[in-house]
Order: C-alpha cells, then sequence, then structure tokens
C-alpha cells in the first residue's frame, strides 16, 4: 500500500529525461543523467562513496539488499527525496544524512538498526519515517524538530518510555507504535490536531481508556 506520504513525494519527482539505474557501475559512467538508483536487492555490503557524484539523484532504492551502511558521502545527493531501505541489512545511519534538505521519506524498516542519529532532526523536509522492526531503544530528541513529518512508524522497537519528541511533531497524521514495550501515552499526545489515527497494541498501554476518552476522533488500530 502506498502512504499518502508517498504518493506526495512521488508526485514532485521530475524525470526530465533523467534515466534509472540499476547498478552504480552504469550510473557512473554518466553520474549527472541519473535521478533514480535502485540497487533492490543486490548483493553487496556498502556503497562506495563515489554515489556523491549522482548531483541529480532524487531516489535511492536499496529495500531487500545485503547493504550495512550507507556512506558519509551521500550527503553531496543534495536533491535527494527518497532514500527506501526496509528489509535491507542496514546496521547504521550516517549523521550526514541530517544535510539532505529536500528529503520527503527515510524508510528504515526492518533492518538491523540500533539507534537513529540526532541529526536527522535536522531534516525539516521530511514527511514519512519508518523506523518499525529494529532494534532501537530511544528516539533522540532532535527528531521533535521534524515538524512537516506527517507519517512516524516506530513499531516493534524494544523502546520502553514513550518519546517525548512525538509530541512536537505537530503535523503527525498516522502514528504505528504496536509490538512496543511503551506501557504509558502522554497526554500531551491530544495536542497533535493533525492525528487522525494510531496503530498500537491496546493491551499493552495501561491509561489506553483514558487516552481514548479524551480523543474521541481519533482510530486506535489495535495490532498485537
Amino acid at each position: 500500500m502506498i502512504s499518502v506520504a508517498e504518493k506526495e513525494w512521488k508526485d514532485t519527482i521530475s524525470t526530465n529525461g533523467l534515466r534509472e539505474e540499476f547498478s552504480l557501475v552504469n550510473a557512473l559512467k554518466n553520474p549527472e543523467n541519473v535521478y533514480k538508483l535502485n540497487l533492490r536487492r543486490k548483493r553487496i555490503d556498502s556503497i562506495p562513496p563515489e554515489i556523491g557524484k549522482l548531483k541529480n539523484l532524487e531516489v535511492l532504492i536499496i529495500s531487500g539488499s545485503t547493504i550495512k551502511s550507507l556512506p558519509k558521502e551521500i550527503e553531496n545527493c543534495k536533491k535527494l527525496k527518497s532514500i527506501i531501505a526496509n528489509s535491507s541489512k542496514l546496521e547504521e545511519l550516517p549523521s550526514s544524512l541530517g544535510n539532505l534538505k529536500n528529503l520527503r521519506t527515510l524508510k528504515v524498516g526492518n533492518c538491523n538498526l540500533k539507534s537513529i542519529p540526532k541529526e536527522i532532526g535536522n531534516i525539516e523536509s521530511l514527511w514519512e519515517l519508518s523506523l518499525g522492526h529494529n532494534n532501537i531503544k530511544t528516539l533522540p530528541q532532535e527528531l521533535g524538530k521534524l515538524k512537516n513529518l506527517t507519517v512516524l512508524d516506530i513499531s516493534d522497537n524494544p523502546i520502553k518510555e514513550f518519546p517525548s519528541c512525538i509530541v512536537q511533531m505537530e503535523n503527525l497524521k498516522r502514528f504505528w507504535m504496536y509490538r512496543s514495550n511503551i506501557k504509558q501515552i502522554p497526554f500531551e499526545i491530544n495536542n497533535l490536531k493533525y492525528l487522525d489515527h494510531i496503530r498500537l497494541s491496546k493491551k499493552k498501554i495501561e491509561n489506553i481508556d483514558s487516552i481514548e476518552s479524551v480523543m474521541p476522533e481519533i482510530m486506535f488500530l489495535d495490532k498485537n
């Protein structure tokens, strides 16, 4: 299913005669002519620093690949709007991602991540952040600066305390937090005036009845 945020960023992609490439070797032959690099399911451990030469790159897909890391030089892909890395082997994200001022979508669900760099909070353009199904225990407070974020997924992570940064994401619409270790949702979440649904494991939330009573207009979707 394509999310609302993903549909919106796709509408902003303009190929202008540029190409989609399926290997970095081919992409680097004419680096300024590539808008999309599709490395889906590639059996490689990393992406070399030369990816920074793709000045017109807008979409990077590494989902299902064995890629474990992204190079610092990805910050030179200034036009990058979407990174789709779901079900890859990513173990960490470079702090330099925080310099991608046009990034709309960052999907790193079902990887091997243990933390998120605080610099992600500098990406004010970000609409969708998918972190589900990793081994992340906390979110950096700096993520509260993501004022344009509309979709957030932190489900199936060993997070024990509700991340306070979430109640600062003033344009958040869809929030997934099921299969976490969170037991309490702060009442401040009611300040998110655009929030329309939360997907969670109801039986784990001790104050779910109270939260539902003060947010009757929100859909609470139960998922165990």
